[in-house]
């Protein structure tokens, strides 16, 4: 797979650690340990109506999407935030967690072939 193939981009984590290897390895392996775990907790609050903790977990994880350069996911996770402050487009909320989650996955089992996790 070519970089121009990836869901992620890792060169504003690189620029962070110097490009170290051993420090970006830890970094993803750090990312893929919690951030399943967010998103878990996205579609559970979700599903729950609890619309407060939604935005909370979309607070979580954006510095997270932005660091790991999920270019797709930069302007769906603010949405989500938006979102959750407006009774009016919770409805909305749906179909860009559904997004959210797609694009995490694959970006979680890219990460998990590229760095042999």
């Amino acid at each position: 797979m070519t970089t121009e193939d990836r869901s992620y981009s890792l060169d504003s984590l690189g620029k962070i650690l110097g490009n170290n290897q051993d420090q970006m390895k830890k970094m993803v392996g750090k990312f893929l340990e919690v951030s399943p775990d967010a998103l878990s907790r996205l579609h559970k609050y979700f599903e729950e109506k609890d619309i407060e903790m939604v935005g909370k977990v979309a607070h979580e994880m954006k510095p997270s999407i932005d660091l790991m350069g999920i270019d797709e996911l930069k302007n769906e996770i603010r949405l989500i935030l938006d979102y959750a402050r407006d009774e009016k487009k919770h409805i909305a909320l749906q179909a860009l967690i559904s997004k959210v989650d797609r694009v995490m996955n694959k970006v979680f089992d890219e990460l998990k072939v590229d760095f042999s996790l």
